[in-house]
């Protein structure tokens, strides 16, 4: 019986040609997520407990994001666009020749970026399922805020009062001394607006995170899935030309074609590719008000739950700590530790956690 034919599965040009606009989506959502968390931060002796609490919870994911899957990402897409000189550098033929060693590298990149994206999901989820927690927090900071404003009325009446017994006792003492009356109704305005700024910030901060952090979590997830989808397809056409017996002019056409394709378009991607590398230090000097944590198993506690919920799905930290990985890895963290890269080595031992280093 004859072997049935294996369909390659061909990249078009509409595919090609969505690429930067994927990365712009995820360049544009990190700087929308690095100012919502920002806003979280912008006090760091808050009062406000259930604010806090909530917050404490964003920061873990936070540190996931920054220092564990952020890191890779940045790397992968920085070789993604090495990837593209293949295509920019080199002619048909000679292409065709060193089709292997492409493969090879093709499929290291794309097993990465499809862990990464799998991860980025994870967060995802765990940032959405903040959603009911935020509404209750808000409500909450609202009644606080309603308490402090009749504290506050209470407090403009014992300055008022204040006010009348130090000018009754200046009178009294023929200007002398007010017994510090004067000082005690400055203190109670201070009270008052301090209490009103730290709500209206609290208030601010959970907006951002239900308006704005969310959403761009959501939106980089989706973009990073696309940009993971695109390298999929384009190391399965390059994988069955290397391996693929068939030396036709119509495998040798289809080949031509998706050289022809990617010539025309990587200077496009590698400029996207940039322009996602060049926020990289404002991402992470935004995130750097972001404070460790406490929890110091707090990346297995949330490799742990990651596989609760999907017993069935291979664990997440064996995926983290493949070869590709490690291979990946030894250099950024060596560049980490040398002070040539974005990242500091505050973030060293969450990435370490998450590869097994």
């Amino acid at each position: 019986m004859a072997q049935a034919a294996v369909q390659v599965t061909q990249m078009t040009e509409g595919q090609v040609d969505m690429m930067p606009k994927h990365f712009t989506t995820a360049t544009e959502s990190l700087k929308y997520a690095s100012m919502a968390l920002r806003t979280c931060y912008c006090q760091s002796g808050c009062s406000q407990l259930d604010f806090c609490k909530f917050r404490d919870g964003l920061r873990d994911l936070a540190l996931i994001f920054k220092d564990g899957l952020y890191p890779v990402s940045l790397t992968v897409v920085g070789n993604l666009k090495s990837f593209m000189d293949y295509y920019l550098e080199l002619e048909f033929n000679d292409w065709k020749d060193i089709l292997p060693e492409i493969v090879t590298e093709a499929h290291e990149y794309a097993e990465v970026l499809n862990t990464v994206t799998r991860s980025y999901t994870c967060i995802s989820s765990d940032f959405k399922s903040r959603e009911d927690e935020v509404g209750k927090v808000e409500k909450k900071l609202e009644l606080e805020m309603q308490s402090q404003k009749e504290r506050e009325a209470t407090r403009q009446l014992e300055t008022t009062n204040a006010d009348w017994r130090a000018v009754a006792i200046k009178v009294c003492t023929l200007g002398i001394t007010d017994f510090n009356q004067r000082d005690l109704a400055e203190e109670c305005r201070r009270q008052a607006i301090a209490a009103n700024a730290e709500g209206q910030l609290c208030k601010l901060a959970i907006e951002q995170v239900r308006k704005q952090l969310i959403p761009a979590i959501s939106n980089f997830v989706t973009a990073m899935t696309e940009i993971a989808g695109f390298f999929q397809v384009l190391t399965n056409d390059v994988n069955d030309f290397a391996n693929r017996g068939d030396h036709t002019l119509a495998m040798d056409e289809k080949k031509r074609q998706h050289f022809t394709i990617l010539k025309g378009k990587a200077k496009r991607i590698q400029n996207s590719c940039d322009e996602f590398i060049f926020v990289a230090p404002n991402f992470v000097s935004d995130l750097q008000v972001v404070p460790m944590t406490d929890k110091p198993n707090f990346v297995q506690e949330w490799l742990a739950e990651q596989r609760r919920k999907e017993p069935q799905a291979p664990p997440l930290e064996d995926a983290w700590r493949s070869k590709s990985f490690k291979k990946l890895a030894q250099p950024l963290l060596k560049q980490i530790q040398e002070g040539t890269s974005v990242f500091t080595r505050g973030g060293v031992e969450t990435f370490c956690n998450m590869i097994g280093m």
